[in-house]
């Protein structure tokens, strides 16, 4: 089964990819001298130091991302179990978490499920959504994601939440498939040490019909992109010289 993620990923990313750009050049500039003594001895290495300066970084923000997030679990289930939570976080995560606090205190937050993995049989697909609950002023059941990067909230977001909304069961805490309750809506929470941000995510049926394209064009490149060039036809074919990075 392919990861709601995943399927999120066939969409193209501009900013993503300028991002990427702008950031290689920023720290070969930054990093002059020592991208210099490095390539002095091997060129190689110089061209890996600089051409990965943005997976070492987004490594970092995405391990800080995991432990808020972790962070943000536990006080879930805490509130769930009807428990007072203790923590123990580090001082650059602690804003985070009171940026959560307020967050569950401004919309009297009730948890129903956490970390709930969800499942379509007949489109194929899975997911793990943050959390369902109540929250004041809107009736009903509501997902919500958490995001702690520093970019805020982007549309894909409602691509994935739509996703999850559409599944036709999910899995309990007894590892059981069950049916998956009505949700009403689905919200981007943007967490940053300064405070928080709630955004109502679309997720209509033109967003669906968004996903399943996407769930189509997954199918394509993991599984038929591969079939589509054929082997050379004419007697004495030229041959792909591949040379190294």
């Amino acid at each position: 089964m392919p990861g709601v993620s995943g399927i999120k990923g066939m969409l193209p990313s501009p900013a993503l990819s300028n991002w990427y750009k702008s950031f290689t050049a920023a720290y070969a500039v930054d990093n002059l001298p020592s991208v210099s003594a490095v390539a002095d001895a091997d060129r190689t290495a110089a061209i890996e130091l600089v051409a990965k300066a943005t997976d070492r970084h987004s490594r970092k923000a995405a391990d800080k991302g995991t432990s808020i997030h972790g962070l943000c679990e536990q006080l879930m289930r805490d509130r769930m179990a009807g428990v007072k939570s203790t923590f123990h976080a580090s001082k650059e995560e602690l804003p985070y978490l009171r940026s959560f606090a307020r967050f569950v205190a401004e919309f009297e937050v009730r948890p129903v499920a956490v970390e709930r993995t969800v499942w379509s049989t007949e489109y194929e697909y899975a997911g793990t959504i943050d959390f369902i609950g109540e929250l004041k002023g809107f009736p009903g059941l509501s997902i919500v994601d958490y995001k702690s990067g520093g970019s805020g909230v982007y549309p894909d977001a409602g691509v994935q939440q739509t996703g999850y909304i559409h599944a036709d069961s999910y899995i309990d805490e007894n590892g059981e498939f069950q049916p998956m309750p009505k949700i009403e809506r689905a919200f981007g929470l943007w967490l940053q040490d300064r405070g928080f941000a709630l955004y109502p995510l679309r997720t209509d049926d033109y967003m669906f019909s968004v996903f399943l394209k996407l769930r189509d064009i997954f199918t394509y490149v993991t599984s038929e992109a591969d079939s589509v060039v054929g082997k050379p036809v004419n007697r004495a074919p030229i041959k792909k010289i591949w040379k190294p990075r």
